[in-house]
């Protein structure tokens, strides 16, 4: 009791609880300075995200990669450098050699001076991928935590809480890659592909799409929940069914 009164004060509840006992139930509850300038640091740090994830220099704005310095630079790879480049991009699939030795050059962009909106992550904005963005949303949550006037206790718990509620997701969405790796190594993902698309070849294209749709349907309503264990979330199709699925209606088309 004494925990919730404290966040009650804090968080500017306890007015809106005398104002009821009173009878004023028509009075609106008033925003504490903190708390608007936690909203309001809030939706700046989704609109920093979004724009940050829209890829401006393909759409011929440079604005946000001002006063970036870039220079070539080459290096020599040798026969074995090429080799491990191209199986580490095949996830190691693949196993290349070569029947002599070479070697080759790679001609590579470094950054020199970074341009002005990458004081935020290290990267501009219109360049971020998941690793900015996770780094963005750590900083703000730490930022809003303290303009909120938010006690420390009360932070950890909630950040440990959050990332429990993670877990899941996260343990799920590795097993599924396993699962890719696994059939990839040992080629059964070839096998189901070759027996699915010769099962599906001789039917017709409306029945094609009836079977895609009805698996993709059903896929989502056996995976409602994004909390549970039990109950995994669309991710995992994302990853295990659709490598398997969109290649079997491109065979069969």
């Amino acid at each position: 009791l004494q925990e919730q009164e404290d966040m009650m004060n804090e968080w500017g509840m306890a007015e809106s609880e005398v104002e009821a006992a009173t009878g004023d139930q028509a009075a609106t509850p008033k925003m504490t300075g903190r708390q608007k300038w936690s909203l309001i640091v809030f939706g700046l740090t989704f609109v920093i995200m979004i724009v940050s994830f829209i890829p401006w220099t393909d759409l011929g704005v440079n604005v946000f990669e001002a006063g970036q310095v870039t220079e070539e630079v080459t290096t020599t790879m040798t026969g074995e450098e090429i080799t491990a480049a191209i199986d580490d991009a095949n996830d190691g699939a693949t196993v290349t050699t070569l029947s002599e030795p070479v070697e080759a050059t790679s001609v590579s962009e470094e950054t020199v001076q970074p341009a002005w909106s990458s004081f935020l992550t290290g990267v501009p904005l219109g360049s971020w991928y998941f690793d900015e963005a996770s780094t963005w949303f750590l900083l703000m949550a730490l930022v809003i935590g303290i303009i909120g006037g938010v006690s420390e206790p009360r932070f950890v718990k909630a950040f440990i809480n959050g990332a429990a509620d993670m877990m899941s997701v996260v343990l799920i969405i590795a097993l599924a890659r396993s699962i890719t790796v696994l059939m990839g190594h040992t080629g059964l993902d070839m096998w189901i592909l070759n027996n699915a698309a010769a099962a599906l070849t001789a039917t017709a294209h409306a029945i094609n799409d009836a079977i895609y749709t009805a698996t993709s349907v059903s896929g989502i309503f056996h995976q409602p929940s994004i909390g549970t264990p039990t109950r995994p979330p669309t991710s995992h199709a994302t990853v295990t069914e659709h490598p398997i699925t969109a290649p079997v209606s491109i065979f069969a088309a």
